[in-house]
């Protein structure tokens, strides 16, 4: 068995996208970034931030789109879905 789950309290780094498919459902998109702190050598700490994109569907899509903007502390939790591009 294996389990797909991700909590992730972090900042929004911009205000939220809130657009509709063609069928109607409403689609919000927004990003997170979250501090890592870690020690680089004995005495010297440095914050490295980790950023997610993020991805609501549906009526709480439509409600959120409404509460957020950049810069809001939110906690959010869900599955994760990894991908990645590369540049031409």
């Amino acid at each position: 068995m294996s389990i797909n789950h991700v909590s992730v309290v972090g900042n929004l780094t911009r205000d939220v996208e809130l657009r509709s498919t063609q069928s109607g459902t409403a689609v919000l998109s927004f990003g997170i970034a979250v501090n890592d702190r870690r020690k680089i050598n004995s005495e010297q700490w440095v914050d490295e931030p980790n950023f997610f994109e993020c991805i609501v569907f549906g009526n709480r899509a439509k409600a959120l789109g409404d509460i957020l903007t950049k810069g809001m502390k939110v906690a959010i939790s869900g599955k994760l879905h990894y991908s990645s591009w590369e540049k031409d």
